[in-house]
């Protein structure tokens, strides 16, 4: 995440020096313009986000809890046929 957010840093600040070239200023200043529209059309929907947000962080831990507690077969059934066709199983064992 914190990659992310370093790219977003160099590009706002490859944006901020775009700004000062007489040529590129009026791209820079277009694109300022679309993030801060999109800003704005975020904020103005901010509950549903919010939502969306719970909604994600709930889902991720209980992957998280799932894969915890669940067997690598359960969760991913070719696990086992991959396991058998490198010889790792025996073709002749039960559940």
């Amino acid at each position: 995440m914190n990659q992310y957010l370093m790219y977003i840093g160099i590009g706002f600040g490859v944006l901020l020096v775009c700004l000062v070239i007489p040529g590129v200023k009026i791209l820079a200043e277009a694109i300022f313009k679309g993030i801060v529209e999109f800003t704005t059309e975020m904020l103005k929907h901010k509950s549903t986000f919010i939502i969306w947000f719970i909604k994600t962080l709930a889902s991720d831990h209980m992957r998280i809890l799932q894969h915890a507690t669940q067997a690598r077969d359960t969760i991913d059934p070719t696990q086992r046929i991959r396991r058998k066709a490198m010889g790792y199983e025996d073709d002749d064992e039960d559940d």
